[in-house]
């Protein structure tokens, strides 16, 4: 049965099946007996008032909740919360004041699939989690035209999908004919039975139109030229309409496309780096959400790493796949310091797609897996997954160049993996590299690539400040390839306990350096590979130098 049609259909029950309930009447005092397999009245301590089912000492069942701010939830309890199928009324004065929920309850929350009314006439209809818009839903507006469709996280709408723009009138709706009676009548019923075959053949028709979408983008990969390669990687929004991926996911192609779930778009190659084995493309129309990116020199051993993309096109799931692992070292290849190696499994088409913490926050770029064949056809032993990414500090630099605005941000809090697979594939994106247009393909030529923009003067200036509880009386500033710490920063000035000096060194050594400080004790503290380019303060707290 069709998710919408259920949805309603059996949201009209609970109305009439408190009244005509076939259990017998509770005897005794709520308080003092023990009800069981019967239908009774309770008057809760906050003054809510539940007419309804008992089982077990405790409200299960269909019954009516009556709450003393004037709110009513009629529908499924379990364990004496709300639970199952209901309608809620918000009726008490305030915001929200006139809004219907029609739908899944559980734990007492909007979980699961519904509908929202509202007292405007506009509604949402898809699926919520802990009372927010998360999954498929369609926003209506009052007069039953579609506003926005498509993939909701925690009330947002991340990726929008447009699958029908016709007109829907609702029917004239008010709030609960009979508020004060448990039954509102064969009225009420026939209505809601009605607004469900409404609901079921509307969905049945976007659920024609997806299938019909989901053949035509079928029938149209199956029409390309037999002699036209085809390979695919990922990529990740970094800014509207620039993709990050791999440069050797778009190295040589005549035509690149970047796939989103609204269709594709021609990408154009903004700038490349095969060292660092990176690409920026630029994708007209592309939009969604961004990439956040996490603050270089912040990546730790060990650390959860995930990775999203769209491995083994034709072979796995055309909506990508979502894999985890850890960071197992902070260099990669051969000991390549713009690299770090991954547990986290991937496969060919994995190439370019972001490698993510546990809250989401972006600490590198799938770049390659260790040949394993070719490993143990020399060692005689087989890898288990050793696979490498773009680092951080490599990824930000070439952000940097290219002048694509960038904002680092410290790992926030974990998330699910479930939340955390819903965020990777909001901002990855598949990307396509084909070798010559077949005959019949009108493209024009691609269009020989922008140059770059000027890259800004990188600013390398912060402030030290000095929370120990000692003065320091030098400061050590040196390039992080440097095997010499230099000169004094200081001179003859002291920095006392709560005071700042600035540091500027010069950026032709870049961003990454290490900095010293000796306090009047004698004991020393070190900080190293630290951004200046990111960071704008440096704090050092007077823990002893290990």
């Amino acid at each position: 049965m069709h998710f919408l049609y259920r949805l309603l259909w059996v949201a009209a029950l609970p109305l009439a099946a408190v009244a005509q309930s076939r259990l017998p009447p509770c005897q005794g005092d709520w308080s003092r007996s023990y009800w069981n397999n019967c239908q009774g009245v309770q008057t809760l301590s906050g003054g809510d008032v539940y007419v309804g089912d008992f089982r077990g000492d405790k409200r299960n069942g269909q019954g009516i909740l009556t709450f003393s701010g004037g709110n009513k939830y009629v529908g499924e309890f379990k364990d004496g919360i709300l639970h199952g199928q209901g309608v809620f009324y918000f009726l008490a004065d305030g915001p929200g004041r006139g809004d219907r929920y029609e739908g899944e309850f559980r734990d007492g929350k909007r979980n699961g699939q519904g509908t929202y009314v509202f007292a405007s006439g506009s509604r949402y209809t898809g699926d919520f989690r802990d009372d927010k818009y998360h999954g498929f839903g369609i926003e209506y507006a009052r007069d039953g035209s579609v506003n926005r469709q498509g993939r909701w996280v925690a009330d947002t709408l991340v990726q929008s999908q447009v699958l029908d723009q016709r007109r829907y009138p609702f029917a004239a709706e008010g709030l609960v004919p009979g508020v004060a009676s448990v039954d509102p009548g064969r009225a009420e019923r026939d209505r809601l039975a009605a607004q469900a075959e409404a609901e079921r053949q509307r969905r049945q028709e976007l659920e024609a139109q997806l299938e019909a979408e989901r053949k035509r983008r079928l029938e149209a990969e199956n029409r390309r030229g037999s002699d036209e390669e085809q390979s695919t990687g990922t990529g990740f929004l970094v800014a509207p309409g620039l993709l990050i991926t791999n440069q050797h996911v778009v190295a040589d192609c005549q035509r690149i496309q970047v796939v989103s779930a609204d269709g594709r778009r021609a990408a154009r190659v903004v700038d490349s780096d095969d060292l660092i084995d990176l690409a920026l493309l630029r994708v007209s129309g592309l939009s969604g959400p961004i990439a956040p990116i996490r603050r270089p020199g912040s990546v730790r051993l060990g650390e959860p790493a995930y990775a999203f993309g769209f491995p083994l096109t034709g072979l796995l799931s055309e909506g990508g796949n979502f894999t985890s692992g850890v960071v197992s070292g902070l260099r990669g290849m051969r000991d390549a310091a713009n690299q770090i190696q991954i547990s986290t499994p991937v496969q060919p088409g994995n190439s370019g797609g972001a490698v993510v913490d546990s809250s989401g926050g972006v600490i590198g770029v799938v770049v390659a897996k260790l040949n394993a064949s070719e490993i143990s056809r020399v060692t005689g032993d087989i890898p288990q997954n050793v696979n490498f990414a773009v680092s951080l500090q490599t990824l930000v630099q070439f952000l940097r160049k290219n002048a694509v605005p960038t904002s680092s941000v410290e790992r926030g809090a974990s998330l699910d993996t479930a939340q955390l697979a819903d965020v990777l594939r909001s901002f990855s994106h598949r990307v396509d590299c084909s070798g010559p247009p077949s005959a019949s393909d009108n493209t024009p030529p691609r269009a020989p690539a922008a140059p770059p923009a000027a890259a800004p003067p990188l600013d390398t200036s912060l402030w030290l400040i000095n929370r120990a509880g000692e003065s320091i009386f030098r400061v050590y500033v040196s390039s992080t390839e440097s095997k010499d710490w230099g000169g004094d920063w200081l001179g003859q000035k002291t920095l006392s306990p709560g005071e700042r000096f600035k540091l500027e060194p010069s950026a032709d050594r870049g961003c990454i350096f290490d900095v010293r400080v000796e306090y009047r004790s004698g004991r020393s503290e070190e900080k190293r590979n630290q951004d200046f380019c990111a960071l704008s303060e440096l704090t050092f707290e007077g823990s002893r130098n290990r």
